[in-house]
C-alpha cells in the first residue's frame, strides 16, 4: 500500500470510527462496568447463577468492546504519529511499519463494527442450533454431518464451547438431525442468521456413475438462556415420552429408558435430549430447548411485525435457500441474502465463516 492509500484508509477508518460510539456510550459502558463489579462483591451474588450468567456475560462483552475500541484508538495515533515522522531518508523504512500497524488497526476495527451491529435482545447469549437433512438420503445425511463439522470447526476458531443435545445418526452414512448448543458471548447474535436452507452441489461420492446432485439441509437457530422470563409452558400442553438413548456414552448410557422426547400440541414443536445420564436431567435439558424453540417463535413475529422478514414457512428444497455450496462445475460459496461470494468453498466448510457472517450482519442492519 503506498502513501496515498494509507492516508486514505486511515482517513476513511477514523470517520467511521468516530460514528461507532460517543464519548458518552463509551462511558455508560464503563459505569455498567463498574455496577456489575460492584454487584459481584455482594455476598448473595452467586446464589441466583442466571444472574450470575446474564451479568458476566454484559460484563464481558462490555470489556471486549472497551478494549477494542481504546485498541483502535491507540493503533489510529500511532499510525498518524508515524506519518508525522515520515521524510525522504526514513520512507520506506517507516511506509513498512505503517502497513504493518495499518493491518492490526484493520482488524480490530472490523471486530468492533461487527460488536456495534450486534445489539439486539439476546445477541450476547448461547445458541442452539438444529440441522436437519431434507430429502436426498444419504447423500442429503452426510451434507447434515459436513455442515455440524463446519459449525463444530467455527465454534472452536471463536472459542465457543460445543455440546451435542440430541443427535439421530443414520444407520449408514451421516447424521438426520442434531442439535447442538453452543456456549459463548454473541454466540446467538453471530449465528442467528444462518438459519435457514443450505443446499450442496457436487459430484456424489455416493453415486457409482459420478454424477453431479443438489442436496438441501434446514439450520434452525434460537437463543439458549438458562432462565426464560415471559415463557410459560402448561403441564397440560406437553405430550413425554422415554426411549433408550442411541448416542454413545458411558456404562449406563443404552442400559435405560433415559432420553427425552417433549410434544408441545399448541404448536407440534417436538424436541428431544438423550445426552444426560438421567432421565429427569434429559426432561430438564429438553424443556429448556423447548423454551428457547418458543422464545425464537416470539422472536421472529416480532421481526415480521417489523417487516424484517417474509414470515413463510421455508421448504427444505429447490428454491428456498439461504446459501449454495457449489463444487461442480465450478468451486463457490454463495450467500443469496447480501451476494456474499467466496470461490474457495473448502474454507467455508473448515469454519471460515466470519465474512460471510458479516455480510449478512451489514446488510440486516442497512450499512
Amino acid at each position: 500500500m503506498d502513501l496515498y492509500e494509507i492516508r486514505q484508509n486511515i482517513e476513511k477508518i477514523s470517520n467511521q470510527f468516530t460514528l461507532l460510539f460517543t464519548s458518552e456510550e463509551i462511558a455508560a459502558l464503563e459505569q455498567e462496568n463498574k455496577v456489575i463489579e460492584a454487584k459481584m462483591l455482594e455476598v448473595d451474588f452467586f446464589q441466583n447463577q442466571a444472574q450470575v450468567k446474564k451479568e458476566t456475560t454484559n460484563l464481558s462483552a462490555n470489556k471486549n468492546i472497551l478494549d477494542n475500541y481504546y485498541g483502535v484508538e491507540k493503533l489510529l495515533n500511532e499510525v498518524k504519529e508515524y506519518l508525522d515522522l515520515l521524510d525522504e531518508n526514513n520512507l520506506e523504512e517507516l511506509l513498512s511499519e505503517i502497513n504493518q500497524e495499518l493491518k492490526k488497526l484493520n482488524t480490530l476495527f472490523k471486530q468492533l463494527e461487527i460488536t456495534v451491529l450486534l445489539n439486539e435482545e439476546y445477541d450476547k447469549n448461547d445458541a442452539l442450533l438444529e440441522i436437519h437433512c431434507g430429502a436426498g438420503g444419504t447423500e442429503s445425511q452426510d451434507w447434515v454431518e459436513i455442515l455440524y463439522k463446519m459449525y463444530l470447526a467455527y465454534s472452536k476458531k471463536k472459542e465457543f464451547k460445543i455440546e451435542v443435545v440430541d443427535a439421530s445418526y443414520a444407520s449408514d452414512v451421516g447424521i438426520k438431525s442434531i442439535t447442538l448448543k453452543i456456549s459463548g458471548i454473541y454466540a446467538y447474535g453471530l449465528l442467528k442468521n444462518e438459519k435457514g436452507v443450505h443446499r450442496l452441489i457436487r459430484i456424489s461420492p455416493f453415486d457409482s456413475s459420478a454424477k453431479r446432485h443438489t442436496t438441501f439441509a434446514l439450520v434452525s437457530v434460537s437463543p439458549a438462556l438458562d432462565e426464560i422470563n415471559g415463557i410459560e409452558i402448561n403441564e397440560s400442553d406437553l405430550e413425554i415420552d422415554t426411549y433408550r438413548s442411541s448416542g454413545a456414552g458411558g456404562q449406563s448410557v443404552n442400559t435405560t429408558d433415559s432420553a427425552v422426547r417433549i410434544l408441545h400440541k399448541p404448536t407440534k414443536l417436538v424436541v428431544t435430549c438423550q445426552n444426560q445420564r438421567s432421565q429427569l436431567q434429559n426432561k430438564q435439558e429438553a424443556l429448556n430447548v423447548l423454551k428457547s424453540k418458543l422464545l425464537e417463535i416470539e422472536l421472529e413475529n416480532r421481526r415480521q411485525e417489523k417487516n424484517e422478514l417474509k414470515g413463510e414457512v421455508v421448504a427444505v428444497n429447490f428454491g428456498s435457500q439461504i446459501r449454495t455450496y457449489v463444487f461442480h462445475p465450478y468451486q463457490m460459496v454463495k450467500d443469496h441474502r447480501s451476494n456474499y461470494e467466496n470461490n474457495n468453498p473448502d474454507d467455508v466448510l473448515s469454519g471460515e465463516l466470519d465474512e460471510i457472517i458479516n455480510s449478512v450482519l451489514i446488510m440486516n442492519k442497512g450499512r
